[in-house]
């Protein structure tokens, strides 16, 4: 892709090959959103939930107004302009690129208005009035594709080629918008993931989103592997505060059910000691001097640490079985994991190999070298292993690096005895300095990204597995 950047109303944001990915944040300001809906539908509750994901680092802010789920009715022009307007206007000056999530060209008018920097229109601008109303502004304009309308979209979508269907109508679009004298500079292009298309329809979309950014050289809405080609899917790991929280039993002790002691362990990293874990420094408050993390951005990277939950979880672990399952849903997935869970892959192959065609250990605590029988390194042996850590080893924590280091290289050494496939990787061999435990949040990302697609490519097959 030869843009640099996206005008983008008041900003100007890059979007150059090799720059890390930009981050839309949601706010969804209705009652019945798919992802959200409810959570933020008071002016009050959108400011705050705005203000947090300004906190987290977000680089553009997506209003949207009315649902577009599958079955969901229309919305009317009014309802939707009292439901936006005043956040618009509220966060007007919030220092970050305002979209917002419009069909209708009268809401698209309101909200040029009162300067809103992008136009995100899933129905691609085919709405009559829909171009006029944004060809004379500053805005940038996302190209969505959506086949049919929300309320019936969903009712056996079909195509000949998806791919290039999709990638016609973008194209058509976009000439559309030339044609009455909108730059280039103002567009980027989003293939409709889940509007009009069945799962296979959205995984072959996901494997040639590369085919759509070098057809159209256009940006596109979507993350690194994606833009490489991969279909993605992200998991929530049962056990990290986020999902599979049973409060059940906390507030059996509270209602005297139970005893206290029955209550299992939580924890949460305090900076100090994760400052030491995660290996930015020597010491707290001390990068070392080739620190690939951007410790300028530590505060914010501190509000996202949640409570280790992990007591809570029954045995067998049940990630394991849910990633196998996943994988054999997909008919064949590379199961990449990270930190805590970054043994998950092995544990999910474990449960049942069959759609695993690769594991990827991202910086794992420990290998279970001596733990594993050799009926199960035999299982494991089956399918390609990589194994990844960053730099600085030796940081004194309570975690051993170096010993766990040593752990996983016993378990590479007796997978490979055992006939398999499997690779050690660690970057400082390559001349790759300076990486932390939080690897994939490093500045060289996407430089270390590639080394990871590299192996898929040349151990799994070229773009033949979904991560």
């Amino acid at each position: 892709m030869t843009q640099a950047f996206l005008k983008c109303g008041r900003f100007r944001l890059p979007v150059q090959p090799g720059r890390r990915p930009l981050v839309m944040g949601i706010l969804n300001v209705t009652p019945d959103s798919f992802s959200d809906g409810g959570r933020h539908h008071s002016l009050e509750l959108a400011l705050t939930h705005a203000e947090q994901m300004i906190a987290d680092g977000v680089d553009i802010i997506d209003i949207g107004g009315e649902s577009t789920r599958p079955g969901i009715a229309p919305l009317s022009l009014q309802e939707e302009l009292e439901r936006v307007m005043p956040v618009i206007y509220a966060l007007r000056d919030c220092g970050k690129p305002l979209s917002l999530d419009t069909y209708k060209p009268a809401v698209m008018r309101e909200a040029l208005v009162a300067e809103v920097d992008m136009i995100n229109d899933i129905n691609g601008f085919r709405a009559e009035g829909a171009i006029d109303a944004v060809k004379d502004s500053e805005a940038g304009l996302c190209v969505m594709h959506m086949q049919g309308q929300p309320q019936t979209m969903q009712q056996e979508p079909r195509y000949e080629d998806v791919v290039t269907e999709v990638e016609q109508f973008l194209q058509t679009q976009v000439g559309l918008m030339k044609a009455a004298g909108i730059g280039r500079e103002r567009i980027c292009i989003d293939p409709g993931f889940g509007f009009g298309k069945t799962v296979e329809h959205n995984l072959a979309l996901l494997r040639n989103t590369r085919r759509l950014i070098d057809t159209l050289d256009l940006p596109l809405l979507a993350e690194y592997f994606v833009r490489k080609g991969h279909a993605v899917y992200i998991p929530d790991q049962v056990g990290r505060a986020r999902s599979g929280f049973n409060q059940g039993v906390y507030n059996n002790v509270r209602a005297g059910i139970t005893p206290p002691g029955m209550q299992p362990n939580m924890f949460q990293s305090s900076n100090e000691n994760a400052w030491a874990v995660f290996r930015f420094g020597p010491t707290f408050g001390v990068p070392y001097p080739d620190e690939q993390f951007p410790v300028e951005s530590i505060d914010d990277f501190a509000k996202q640490v949640i409570p280790d939950l992990s007591g809570t979880v029954p045995s067998p672990n049940p990630n394991y079985q849910a990633l196998s399952d996943l994988a054999i849903k997909l008919k064949g997935a590379v199961v990449i994991g990270h930190s805590q869970s970054g043994r998950f892959p092995l544990d999910a192959a474990l449960v049942n190999p069959t759609g695993t065609k690769g594991l990827i250990a991202i910086e794992p605590v420990g290998c279970n070298a001596t733990v594993y029988t050799d009926q199960q390194i035999a299982t494991l042996a089956t399918v390609p292993i990589l194994v990844m850590f960053g730099d600085h080893l030796d940081t004194p924590s309570f975690l051993n690096w170096t010993s766990i280091f040593a752990n996983c290289q016993a378990f590479i050494a007796r997978v490979k005895a055992a006939g398999g496939n499997a690779q050690l990787l660690w970057p400082p061999d390559l001349g790759i300095h300076g990486n932390s435990h939080m690897i994939m949040n490093d500045k060289n990302s996407d430089q270390i990204a590639d080394l990871i697609l590299n192996w898929i490519n040349a151990n799994v097959g070229k773009k033949k597995a979904k991560n």
